[in-house]
């Protein structure tokens, strides 16, 4: 899903005639976003459990999709961009949370990532030719809805899960997040955010 609005949505907003100024403001906003919240969901993910997480991506999937389209102007597209960076950073905390509680052994957990690292950027390239195939058969309305339509059963799919949610765990475990949010981190920590970061522009 990001990876098509990733293709979309620069494109768009050059058909809305967004002043490249503006342009590179907008997508900034994103990875700035995705760099304060993977550490704060990744805190939350290790103190209560990630289907909290997932419900927030998702939401902010099907949420980021609906600001963009109706978007008039480049504030409200901005507003589209930081959600994406808040999806990108929940979906980031639980497949590293996943990961860790499935093989706690530190090289596995590594050759994990790893795995997930490459099959996401297969399926980010996929997404991105599905992306100019849409804008070229169906234009820019229906290719949001056909994503809106994807966000949507994500999230229903997440929704329906056995696993259930709970909220209220944030607030009762605040003191063991913001333990974990204020420690201090590895330099390679920041380095591998900063790469991030540049990466997705």
């Amino acid at each position: 899903i990001y990876s098509a609005l990733a293709i979309i949505v620069p494109l768009y907003l050059i058909e809305k005639k967004v002043d490249l100024t503006s342009i590179g403001f907008i997508l900034s906003v994103g990875p700035l976003m995705y760099l304060v919240m993977r550490a704060v969901f990744a805190a939350v993910a290790d103190s209560t459990n990630t289907k909290n997480i997932d419900i927030v991506y998702s939401v902010s999937s099907v949420a980021s999709v609906i600001v963009y389209f109706f978007a008039s102007s480049p504030f409200l597209f901005a507003i589209g961009n930081t959600i994406d960076g808040i999806r990108n950073a929940g979906f980031w905390s639980v497949i590293r949370t996943e990961a860790l509680l499935a093989e706690p052994n530190r090289e596995k957990t590594t050759d994990i990532l790893i795995y997930y690292s490459n099959l996401r950027q297969i399926m980010e390239g996929l997404a991105k030719i599905l992306a100019g195939i849409l804008l070229a058969f169906i234009g820019f309305t229906y290719s949001f809805y056909f994503i809106f339509i994807c966000s949507a059963i994500l999230l229903s799919i997440i929704l329906i899960d056995k696993q259930k949610s709970n909220f209220g765990s944030i607030w009762t475990n605040k003191k063991e997040i913001l333990l974990k949010l204020t420690r201090q981190r590895p330099k390679s920590f920041w380095f591998s955010s900063l790469l991030q970061i540049f990466i997705w522009f």
